[in-house]
């Protein structure tokens, strides 16, 4: 077979050949995207039948957060309001694109319960499709390429982030677009005015999907602040900022603060003082050696080698490779200094496919240059050694991938047994009643209970709290003394010693084999002692119908 070898658009080293997919009836079962695809959907309906055999049939998304998004579709929907139910404007959501998209698909067809489900596989497929498209273009070469792309199946991984029923499968494919279009352009002398607008564009919906998207943003235009394209850099820091600033000013001119509260309550706080830095820092290397930011920390480690490697060859910054290289290094330590990892391997989803990406790149461009020979069989690679020592630097991630595939079916386990039949209690015997709770997705979705979040994502006064301090017994009490409060399913250990005394448990539940939920146990709380009598009499009610391994315990 004749080969020979270009430097492409991204100053990788291609091979022309396609070599790996010759000539024959079923070849298309080779194609890499087929290949990819088949394996994503098959693990998708294995994981999503194991669900369901766990759920007893009743399909269940593996974070209650999806519900929050579910319940402000359909408020906007159905009461045109921006919030989580009727009563008027709450700031729960850190995805304005998701749940607008949410309930303009609710709106057409009806039901919007399996609309994040779908939008997820759409959203699996386009990054695929993406990565796909950008490898075969920057390396021609089918055997790698089908090998990057099985890594970011199972590595990232895609099959447990659909089931999260979330907007992270979109926000990877969004950043996808946005860093090789910026890589791109850097390199590049000239700028159309087409290459410019969808620059813009992919910044705006960068923030507009996920709030870390301004992270990207900021390397961005940095970079290209650097190259001396100094109103690049502007339009892009204005386009990005400005999904934030329209949302900032509508929720602040409702009394609410600037940023959603998930981004406020979740975000690390830092004290500017040498005590505060100090213990800042510390915590940042004390992250390096948690099971869910490892990972981050050893792709950070392998991507800015991979960097500082080709500078030091005296490379160029704005070789399109070396500017992928340098904008998900500065994404990724920042990321890791400002925002959380974990969330059920969601947060950092879209820096684990952007590492993988850059470093099939920056693998594929250093082996044929530097160990050629080894991997030569007969005058033609054998990328049957290259795909070793990819896998070889992905070993860690590995493990993580193997739990979170199976975690999944028994994490939607878990949301139905806890906050899915919280829900379907709080509907039987509380339906427009004011409940306070914890978690507040299924509770809002499914109950139609006026939800009293304790935890600030869907309430101003508990946010303000939350800010200040761990809520106290006296902030509790005045809070849901305030709301009216009918009934209180919370977890004891959120609350510690502020649970307020007058209020009386009644029972517990307990599920086992736990992996998302916040805690094995949720209690049931009355305000005083004459309605906990009710409430005992509800849960005693209410116990056969629980689903198997979930406990009941009446306290009397």
């Amino acid at each position: 077979m004749i080969q020979t070898n270009t430097e492409n658009s991204i100053g990788v080293t291609s091979s022309k050949s396609m070599e790996g997919l010759e000539p024959g009836r079923w070849v298309w079962l080779k194609h890499p995207l087929v290949v990819s695809m088949m394996a994503l959907g098959v693990t998708v309906l294995v994981i999503g039948g194991a669900g369901l055999w766990m759920t007893e049939g009743n399909f269940t998304y593996v974070q209650d957060d999806a519900y929050i998004h579910l319940a402000m579709a359909n408020t906007l929907v159905l009461e045109g309001v921006w919030g989580i139910d009727a009563r008027g404007f709450t700031s729960s959501s850190s995805s304005l694109l998701w749940t607008l998209l949410v309930a303009g698909i609710q709106r057409v067809l009806g039901d919007g319960y399996y609309v994040p489900l779908v939008l997820n596989l759409l959203s699996a497929g386009g990054v695929l499709y993406a990565a796909y498209r950008a490898l075969m273009k920057y390396t021609g070469s089918v055997r790698f390429t089908r090998w990057a792309l099985l890594g970011i199946v199972f590595l990232v991984p895609l099959p447990a982030l659909i089931f999260v029923g979330m907007e992270h499968t979109l926000q990877m494919l969004i950043n996808v677009g946005l860093v090789f279009l910026a890589a791109t352009l850097l390199g590049k002398e000239r700028i159309s005015h087409r290459q410019l607008a969808c620059l813009f564009l992919l910044s705006s919906l960068a923030t507009l999907i996920r709030y870390e998207g301004a992270f990207l943003v900021v390397i961005v235009a940095g970079l290209f602040l650097a190259r001396k394209r100094v109103w690049v850099a502007v339009g892009t820091l204005f386009f990005g900022a400005l999904p934030v600033v329209i949302y900032g000013w509508a929720s602040a001119s409702r009394g609410w603060f600037f940023l959603p509260n998930t981004v406020l309550l979740k975000k690390k706080n830092v004290a500017w003082t040498v005590r505060g830095l100090w213990r800042f820092a510390e915590g940042f290397v004390h992250q390096f050696f948690r099971t869910d930011s490892f990972h981050v920390y050893l792709l950070l480690g392998l991507v800015a080698g991979s960097l500082v490697y080709r500078l030091r060859k005296g490379q160029s910054l704005w070789r399109p490779l070396n500017s992928l290289l340098a904008i998900t290094t500065g994404t990724m330590f920042v990321h890791l200094v400002s925002a959380r990892q974990g969330g059920f391997f969601r947060y950092e989803a879209y820096l684990m496919v952007l590492g993988l990406l850059v470093l099939s790149f920056s693998v594929y461009d250093y082996f044929p240059h530097r160990v050629a020979r080894v991997f030569e069989k007969g005058g033609r690679p054998n990328f049957r050694g290259m795909g070793i020592m990819f896998l070889l630097m992905a070993v860690v991630l590995v493990g993580r991938s193997l739990v979170a595939l199976s975690w999944t079916p028994q994490a939607s386990r878990n949301i139905y047994q806890q906050q899915c039949q919280m829900a379907r209690f709080a509907q039987r015997y509380y339906a427009g009643k004011p409940v306070a709770v914890n978690d507040i997705g299924a509770m809002a979705y499914f109950s139609g209970s006026h939800v009293i979040d304790l935890c600030g994502l869907a309430d101003l006064e508990s946010a303000k709290i939350w800010r200040q301090h761990r809520p106290r017994e006296e902030d509790l009490a005045r809070l849901t003394r305030e709301k009216g409060m009918e009934l209180a399913i919370i977890y004891d250990h959120w609350f510690r010693h502020s649970i307020p005394r007058q209020w009386v448990r009644a029972g517990q539940w307990t599920i086992s084999g736990n992996v998302v939920c916040s805690g094995d146990h949720v209690s049931f709380y009355a305000p005083d002692a004459e309605k906990a009598k009710k409430l005992r009499r509800q849960l005693h009610e209410f116990a056969p119908e629980l689903p198997k391994g979930v406990g009941s315990v009446i306290i009397e």
